[in-house]
């Protein structure tokens, strides 16, 4: 397929497929992904009808990536992806095999914005599925090009002649993949009825504590203790069995030290589940305020 029909399918591929994305269940791609989605669906409170087998192949794929998104990232609330299928062919054990550019992500809620907290650049994969009677197709292999001096000759030995020049052309598909990605975003912000801006990490700021006064060493030692919450100054929104949380991390310097506030809140009712306050002294720190509950 040229690369101008392939950039010219995705956005409209995208727009279709993202119409159930972020809340459908996506078809079984491996026993482990398979896994990973219904606890995502348990801790988010999701009740919904499993999805359809995909038919096709853009349907496949796409389900694929989005357990891929769910499974092997970082979480956010909205998982998301983008394709490019660069050919096809049929195994000897009548398998479907699709060889395409591939990207995920996840979108979450941190300060304020719709961001894409975890996900992968543009990489090149072959994906088999196995074809049912009806037509469906179910995912039984999944394979990505290898990291390092192993990336080129991998896909050489993996992907068809005809397609390794485009395989090997990422750049090529970036910036459509990533507008891929963003129509995920922008349905489900519709579908839940909010409004944010959208964008990558790198399109936000993330200021840190360590830039306003407090110490290298009592930074890392809190960041250790205080885990779950933010590494940054600015909350982060998470759904844990169906309610909305804020996690938010504060930090109110003065002269040798400062106050570091750690607080879990309910988005909906604003009920304050947790709280932690530090006193902080040049490099050591002090819990003043215990958890709530």
């Amino acid at each position: 397929m040229k690369r101008q029909t392939i950039q010219a399918l995705l956005l409209a591929a995208g727009l279709a497929l993202s119409l159930a994305a972020c809340g459908a269940q996506p078809a079984e791609p491996t026993q482990e992904a398979a896994e990973a989605v219904a606890e995502t669906a348990e801790d988010t409170g999701t009740e919904e009808a499993p999805a359809a087998l995909p038919a096709t192949e853009d349907e496949a794929v796409a389900q694929a990536l989005l357990a891929q998104a769910r499974s092997g990232y970082a979480q956010g609330e909205c998982p998301a992806e983008g394709h490019a299928i660069l050919g096809t062919e049929t195994g000897e054990d009548g398998s479907t095999v699709v060889y395409a550019q591939c990207s995920v992500g996840n979108y979450g809620f941190v300060n304020g914005n719709f961001e894409q907290v975890s996900g992968s650049g543009v990489i090149p994969s072959r994906l088999t599925f196995a074809k049912g009677e009806d037509g469906s197709l179910t995912l039984t292999d999944y394979w990505e090009a290898e990291d390092g001096s192993r990336y080129e000759p991998s896909i050489k030995e993996t992907f068809p002649e005809e397609l390794v020049d485009l395989a090997l052309d990422t750049e090529f598909y970036t910036n459509d993949l990533f507008a891929a990605k963003r129509v995920y975003a922008e349905t489900y912000l519709a579908e839940i009825g909010r409004e944010a801006e959208i964008g990558d990490y790198a399109d936000f700021d993330h200021p840190l504590a360590t830039d306003a006064g407090m110490s290298v060493e009592v930074s890392n030692a809190l960041l250790e203790e205080m885990w779950n919450y933010p590494f940054f100054l600015g909350n982060e929104e998470r759904i844990e069995d169906g309610v909305r949380w804020v996690y938010s991390s504060e930090w109110e310097p003065v002269e040798d030290g400062g106050t570091a506030t750690y607080t879990k809140t309910n988005f909906d009712t604003g009920e304050v589940a947790e709280r932690h306050v530090f006193q902080v002294t040049g490099d050591t720190y002090t819990e003043v305020t215990e958890a709530q509950s």
